[in-house]
């Protein structure tokens, strides 16, 4: 079907992505959603594209005043008064009035957006008007006036807002849902104590729904935020180092930085909490820049590696920075339990011991300070711990390694994994700072549990031929 359709842009890429291309042209799109989810500012997104297009659009307010609603354009960088002088936007607000006047006041405003040939129709918010109409044979005569009069005739597309109050079942707001083209709802769902908004693609007629369900953020407008997707650079090039500020590690980014107030504490700990969904490419992203800075400043980093790893994917991490092999050499050691790694000079197999496993890893740690004069970047996966030694004795060797780490003023992260929750408590009860990574709709997700930090959805950069986290606030 959709390729016989005619398609309309949203005014977000991520939306337009999900419907094949956008609204069906001449359509009602009906967007619910409850106060605070960005009903407002995605209605606004849709209107604003006629102007970049060169359309004549209206719009019908019923909750707030035209100077309300055009602030909220000017707040996404939009402007309407050029479209407003030249007559080719008309803002209008919908006046009180009796339920037997309604249908008629409504009927003109019809009339005033065929009268401007408009392609595009936002009515924010349907629901006062719908309440007004009362009857639903009002409402289904209102729907199919503006499906003749707009839709048919001019092609206009036309979006209504519907309101959805807090403790109601998401339905239409008095709208009947079945003569819509597209149902779109926003909501909120919980992170870890973070309300994020979310945006369901319930009903499209026009073709096949690309996907469903998106998060979304308001930071510079309403925006979805599109599913993870790993981007390769073209070309590697050497990492840019940065400088660490006063007591803290820098970690690699500029925006990772300010976020967490300059970077990592200096003999610190840092508990990376991740999510079941969180793949190794996705928390890599946010370990190997502070790997990277710690090699450009001629520090090392010791490695305990988790299940599944394996040699040639550890290099091809470290080397994605632009790091020679003789480098990687130098400055990285890696421990393993796994007799299948390469028997390699920066390789060492602990044997499972614990005792024995904790002093060849200070043995190791001391040689590769004195080797590089300056403290060291440290790194253990609990799920290997546990797969060896069992809960009680990795608790055991993490506090001997946590303790030593401190010593050497090293800066040292905790990875955990969800199945290890009581070496999570433990590590989180002791650590300085706690970050936190999930998978929301597919959406990768960081915010600080320790301190308290706002959510952020990460996405990949490759833009300076190396991959570094690109955040935005939810």
């Amino acid at each position: 079907m959709s390729t016989n359709v005619h398609r309309v842009t949203s005014g977000d890429d991520g939306l337009d992505y999900a419907l094949g291309g956008g609204f069906s042209r001449g359509g009602i799109i009906l967007l619910k959603g409850g106060t605070g989810t960005g009903r407002t500012m995605l209605g606004c997104r849709f209107i604003c594209k006629s102007r970049d297009l060169d359309e004549p659009a209206m719009i019908i307010l019923t909750n707030q005043s035209k100077e309300s609603f055009l602030s909220s354009i000017q707040n996404m960088g939009g402007d309407c008064n050029k479209c407003l002088m030249q007559r080719k936007h008309d803002i209008l607000e919908f006046p009180w009035t009796s339920a037997k006047d309604a249908p008629i006041v409504f009927t003109q405003y019809l009339l005033r957006a065929k009268e401007l040939e408009a392609r595009r129709l936002l009515v924010d918010s349907f629901t006062p008007i719908a309440q007004l109409l009362g009857s639903p044979v009002e409402i289904h005569h209102a729907f199919v006036n503006m499906r003749d009069l707009l839709g048919k005739e001019l092609c206009c597309t036309i979006m209504l807002v519907a309101d959805v109050l807090r403790g109601e079942s998401p339905s239409g707001g008095g709208v009947e849902e079945f003569l819509a083209d597209t149902i779109l709802e926003l909501g909120f769902t919980d992170v870890g104590g973070h309300r994020v908004r979310e945006l369901t693609i319930q009903k499209f007629r026009a073709g096949r729904i690309q996907r469903q369900r998106f998060v979304c953020t308001l930071e510079r407008g309403f925006r979805t935020i599109r599913p993870f997707t790993l981007r390769v650079p073209e070309k590697t090039c050497r990492f840019q180092p940065l400088e660490d500020p006063p007591n803290k590690y820098s970690t690699g980014v500029e925006e990772l930085d300010l976020l967490l107030d300059g970077g990592y504490p200096r003999r610190g700990v840092v508990l990376v909490d991740l999510g079941e969904q969180v793949t190794i490419p996705q928390y890599r992203l946010v370990i190997n820049p502070v790997t990277w800075n710690f090699f450009s400043h001629k520090r090392g980093r010791v490695s305990l590696v988790g299940l599944g790893a394996d040699l040639q994917t550890f290099e091809e991490h470290m080397l994605s920075g632009g790091f020679s092999q003789d480098e990687l050499r130098h400055y990285a050691r890696i421990l393993t339990f796994d007799n299948s790694f390469p028997q390699l000079p920066f390789i060492f197999k602990l044997d499972g011991d614990c005792d024995r496993d904790i002093n060849q890893y200070r043995t190791i740690t001391e040689e590769l300070v004195r080797a590089t004069g300056a403290p060291i970047l440290q790194i253990v996966s609990v799920d290997s711990l546990i797969a060896v030694y069992g809960t009680d004795t990795a608790a055991r060797f993490l506090d001997l390694y946590l303790r030593f780490s401190r010593k050497m003023a090293s800066l040292c992260f905790v990875i955990v994994r969800p199945y290890a929750s009581a070496l999570r408590t433990m590590v989180g009860s002791i650590s300085d700072m706690h970050l936190r990574m999930d998978v929301v709709h597919d959406t990768l997700v960081l915010y600080g549990v320790k301190p308290r930090i706002d959510l952020h959805f990460v996405q990949p950069d490759a833009s300076r031929g190396y991959l570094i986290p690109q955040l935005t606030r939810h």
